[in-house]
């Protein structure tokens, strides 16, 4: 009976092993969201530093320097007696594509006429070879139709004629007294 603890004090100690508990893991948890706060700021700074150190900066620009993308595009306004023939030749792109782009590109549109002032818009691959070939073409024939012709992944050409026409819609509102 000496060891035993009574009823009241028991409920005391364990009331207060409890506030002691909880104080621990609050002042556990505040230092865990202090400390990843620091370490996110020294992580920030570290960065920072990096990434404006000259030796970094002039790597960089290396690196940039040597890749060239192979894909080019151009957007071409086209002029009195232009032709797509005459415009694809214009961009060294290869024969083979304009045959077989104007035979595409006739069900849809005549390639020897074409509007003066339309803007065309063309993405041009340049090979390992050194040859062109046309990837992307979209001709505007009107305010809207569009013509596209793309290169799909057989490498054959695919022309769609996509129609965006624009409805307007006048609501009007009358109040009657």
């Amino acid at each position: 009976m000496i060891y035993s603890i009574q009823p009241k004090i028991y409920a005391k100690l364990k009331k207060s092993l409890y506030t002691i508990i909880s104080l621990i893991l609050i002042s556990f948890i505040f230092f865990t969201i202090k400390y990843n706060e620091t370490s996110i700021q020294k992580r920030g700074e570290t960065l920072s530093r990096i990434l404006k150190n000259n030796y970094f900066l002039e790597l960089n620009k290396f690196i940039f320097q040597k890749v060239n993308s192979p894909y080019l595009s151009i957007t071409h306004k086209i002029t009195k007696g232009e032709n797509l023939t005459n415009i694809f030749k214009s961009y060294n792109i290869d024969e083979k594509d304009i045959t077989k782009a104007n035979g595409k590109l006739k069900k849809f549109i005549k390639p020897n006429k074409l509007k003066m002032g339309v803007i065309l818009d063309l993405v041009i691959k340049k090979n390992i070879s050194g040859t062109l070939n046309l990837i992307k073409l979209n001709l505007p024939t009107s305010k809207s139709i569009n013509i596209s012709l793309e290169r799909n992944i057989n490498n054959k050409f695919i022309a769609k004629k996509k129609n965006y026409s624009v409805i307007y819609k006048i609501v009007i509102f009358r109040r009657y007294y």
